[in-house]
């Protein structure tokens, strides 16, 4: 299992609030959601494979959250790879909030957006009120198949985060710059969502990490 894993993330030894999905039982997790069209999530094979029914409101989020409080330049990272039709607008990604219930609080999130090629971190509020775009690249990310895709929320202290992508999880680009969101978090985690959009969506989660 080991070499396998190797050719598709650096391996590392896990801590409190990181995850492999190498047991069989998705837990751990506190699930963030209006309790409507709710992802069947499914641990085997070293990954948390997630099929999204479709439909929902347009900006609502599910996301699956853990309670922690980063310090400055403490970091969230996760590798997924993403299935679907392309519709507007699939998404997936890192997120931070200060809190975890729904229709509260306020959330920063890096998405990856596949029919539009874009990689942003977002401003919600309670996890259905998507707020407006705080940094974008535009149709610049493309991934090829179902490529790996890698993706890291840096939260740098006093309302300051930062996005960063990497092809293999060794070398790190920032493609964000500095991103001034009003938000100290308490919780990290990972999330996705159709946007609205009627048909089903998969993603596959190989890992999610927190570290400094």
């Amino acid at each position: 299992m080991s070499d396998s894993i190797t050719s598709l993330y650096p391996v590392f030894t896990p801590g409190a609030n990181d995850d492999e999905f190498d047991n069989e039982s998705f837990s751990g997790w506190t699930a963030v959601n209006s309790g409507t069209q709710v992802p069947t999530v499914t641990e085997t094979n070293h990954v948390a494979s997630i099929v999204h029914p479709g439909g929902g409101s347009s900006a609502y989020l599910w996301a699956y959250m853990k309670t922690y409080s980063p310090s400055a330049n403490d970091y969230i990272e996760m590798a997924f790879r993403t299935a679907g039709a392309n519709q507007n607008y699939n998404r997936v990604g890192l997120i931070m909030a200060n809190g975890a219930s729904f229709s509260s609080g306020s959330q920063v999130v890096f998405n990856m957006t596949p029919s539009l090629g874009n990689l942003y971190v977002s401003q919600y509020s309670g996890y259905n009120a998507d707020n407006g775009v705080a940094s974008t690249v535009a149709s610049t990310f493309i991934t090829l198949g179902s490529g790996v895709v890698f993706l890291r929320l840096k939260y740098e202290g006093s309302n300051h985060f930062r996005g960063y992508t990497s092809p293999d999880g060794i070398s790190w680009a920032d493609i964000t710059g500095q991103v001034t969101s009003t938000l100290t978090p308490t919780h990290i985690g990972f999330c996705l969502t159709p946007y609205g959009a009627s048909v089903p969506y998969n993603v596959s989660v190989h890992y999610f990490k927190q570290a400094a």
